[in-house]
């Protein structure tokens, strides 16, 4: 998290008395008391880029990046030499999705300080979500070396690696993590997903709870702790998980896809076709390919729904995007369909 900028070296009245109450509250976690301490000092002092700053980075902690790229940006007309505004700029836009211009600033940021470790965790977190986790690693490598005990830099180097399919390497930044922090949730539920990957269940069911003991409410690690134990054969305890992941967090994709396999294969829970339908369409509505072939399956098979071959064609084709069973599924069916209702189905996708 980017911390609040310090208050002006030159004390300019009553302007700059909000901004230090503004950083005050802001440290406290009154967010909202620190933006409208902000507000008020650039309405006092239009040029006041510390306020603007500052403002910026509570928007950002307050999930508004929109915001907050408003803010640095009048921040970096008033100050284009100033690093902070750029390296603000760049976290509000990875989280806005705008990769190439968060790397731009980030890259901005560090020609003005090549010392700003958080340029560089930035412009890594951009290029681990472009889809270049070697040039990411390079980046956070270079955060670490600035600042050893960067627990930020090691956790996005960590799956960054996991990304890159080194899974020993991002075991050993996320142990780094616990090391340094032994109470990081984050690390916990990122290693037992990298311990899983290498086939390790036992050490990934013992990370994940550790992370639930640790966050209860933390809807992730239910959610993986319920893959890693229907990997074990424990349904149960499986499907107890996903029910409490979907409780946790009412919009998880995932968690609904997996409750859905539940009630199809009956693993943890009475089997029930229609119940698994409704799972698989919460899940397929979010985006989810294997959701949407198994919607597209439930249609053809007339399970829990009723028999649809136009309709399982048409999640077929939606499904196929990112899914080859649901692009094998989609080519099989389409021999089986009349010249009509191929039309139709093809229509509606």
């Amino acid at each position: 998290m980017i911390q609040a900028a310090p208050g002006p070296n030159v004390y300019n009245g009553r302007s700059d008395a909000y901004v230090y109450r503004g950083i005050a509250k802001q440290a406290k976690g009154d967010l909202g008391g620190a933006i409208a301490d902000y507000t008020k000092a650039i309405e006092l002092k239009p040029d006041n880029a510390v306020a603007y700053v500052n403002r910026g980075i509570a928007k950002q902690a307050k999930a508004d990046p929109t915001g907050a790229i408003a803010d640095s940006t009048k921040a970096i007309a008033l100050k284009p030499d100033d690093a902070v505004p750029y390296v603000l700029r760049s976290a509000a836009k990875v989280a806005n999705g705008d990769l190439d211009g968060a790397i731009a600033d980030s890259t901005k940021a560090i020609a003005l300080r090549p010392d700003d470790e958080k340029a560089y965790v930035n412009r890594g977190a951009a290029k681990t979500l472009s889809g270049d986790p070697g040039g990411a690693i390079a980046d956070f490598t270079e955060a670490i070396a600035l600042k050893p005990d960067d627990e930020e830099a090691y956790i996005n180097r960590g799956y960054a690696k996991r990304v890159k399919g080194d899974l020993d390497g991002a075991i050993a930044d996320f142990t780094k993590v616990i090391t340094l922090k032994p109470g990081n949730t984050e690390a916990y539920v990122n290693r037992g997903l990298a311990k899983g990957a290498k086939g390790d269940l036992d050490g990934a069911l013992a990370d994940t709870s550790k992370a639930i003991a640790l966050k209860p409410g933390n809807a992730e690690a239910h959610l993986n702790r319920g893959v890693i134990n229907l990997a074990r054969g424990d349904s149960n305890v499986a499907f107890a998980d996903f029910t409490k992941a979907i409780e946790l967090n009412p919009k998880d994709a995932i968690g609904h896809y997996y409750l859905g396999l539940c009630y199809a294969n009956g693993e943890g829970v009475k089997k029930d076709a229609a119940e698994a339908v409704r799972m698989y369409r919460k899940a397929a509505g979010q985006y989810v390919a294997p959701a949407q072939w198994k919607l597209g399956l439930c249609y053809y098979e007339g399970e829990g729904v009723a028999k649809d071959a136009v309709e399982a064609y048409a999640w077929f084709s939606v499904a196929a995007k990112a899914d080859s069973d649901a692009a094998r599924s989609r080519s099989l069916l389409a021999r089986e369909l009349t010249p009509q209702q191929l039309k139709e189905a093809q229509a509606r996708t």
